[in-house]
């Protein structure tokens, strides 16, 4: 009789076909047999494949040499199932180096791992793990929808350019007039200024020559003569 929320009981990572590099299980039992029998029987660098035995279920997997297994209750819903094993992939490779996974000796990466293992399956024997799959799901549905419709609309990316390079263009200019308009003003201040230093100083050179006439000579003796 088939749980009604199938448990996923055991997980293993192994490089090969036989180095075991992690497992966790939540139960004892000699899983390691079962999971290197099945593991022998796939022999493909990228798979993903399911096998029954007895009340039990195993998913698998594999990707660029390295194998990571589950064993579940048989119910096990396929989603769940695919969705822990992507995640304790994405996680391992993640954590180690291509040196590290290539180089660990059997059960090297155990200490580190395991605990990784032990978190996915407690979160996707959670009754509210399909829930949240669920919901996942629809939101990257959303996403490959929108991802479609603005595949068509570069479809017509040519207009688009087009656009984009039309402001650009009335940008620059708009930019380029008000630099312009700047300088102008600049320009016209300081001719301004100009203008006035040089009346100023025709205005003192024309009163400086009445005074020489008017005064009787550079020395002016008229008007700043001695009284005597």
């Amino acid at each position: 009789m088939q749980s009604s929320n199938p448990q996923i009981i055991y997980a293993v990572v192994v490089r090969g076909s036989n180095v075991v590099l992690s497992e966790y299980s939540i139960a004892k039992g000699n899983y390691i047999a079962f999971a290197k029998t099945i593991i022998s029987k796939v022999n493909q660098q990228n798979a993903k494949k399911s096998f029954n035995y007895e009340q039990y279920e195993f998913h698998i997997l594999v990707e660029d040499g390295f194998s990571f297994l589950i064993m579940a209750e048989r119910g096990l819903k396929m989603r769940i199932a695919f969705a822990c094993l992507e995640d304790m992939k994405q996680k391992f490779f993640q954590m180690f180096q291509p040196q590290q996974r290539d180089q660990a000796i059997s059960y090297g990466l155990n200490s580190q791992f395991s605990i990784e293992q032990k978190n996915k399956i407690e979160y996707y024997n959670s009754p509210q793990a399909d829930k949240l799959r669920l919901v996942s799901d629809n939101i990257q549905q959303t996403k490959e929808v929108m991802m479609e419709n603005l595949d068509k609309l570069l479809e017509r990316g040519e207009k688009i350019d087009i656009l984009v390079e039309k402001t650009n263009v009335m940008v620059n200019i708009s930019t380029s007039m008000k630099e312009n308009a700047t300088t102008l003003r600049r320009q016209m201040w300081w001719r301004n200024k100009k203008m006035t230093i040089i009346l100023v100083l025709v205005g003192l050179l024309a009163i400086y020559i009445i005074m020489v006439i008017a005064c009787g000579g550079f020395a002016m003796h008229r008007c700043f003569g001695s009284s005597d």
